[in-house]
């Protein structure tokens, strides 16, 4: 999540520097988090990254509409070992 959320700071600000603006940048941007079985946890990393990446994107512009992220979640097996029945 923080790497995520660093890495997309760097790109809104090398784009920025460039001169194309927050506005045109952020909401074209994908963030792609893996998720587990533990589900209220999950809900909680989700609502705490969308929370970090609106006080990112409000460093670069002023209009809080373009501070919606587009998630998309991937099941992980990171839980599973191999001594799992199933």
């Amino acid at each position: 999540m923080a790497f995520a959320l660093c890495q997309g700071n760097e790109y809104l600000a090398a784009l920025s520097e460039i001169g194309l603006s927050a506005e045109c940048i952020a909401p074209k941007m994908q963030f792609t988090f893996g998720i587990g079985g533990n589900y209220f946890m999950e809900i909680a990393k989700f609502r705490a990254v969308r929370m970090l990446w609106a006080k990112i994107v409000e460093q670069y512009a002023s209009n809080k509409a373009i501070a919606n992220m587009y998630i998309h979640a991937e099941t992980s097996l990171w839980n599973k070992t191999i001594y799992d029945p199933y």
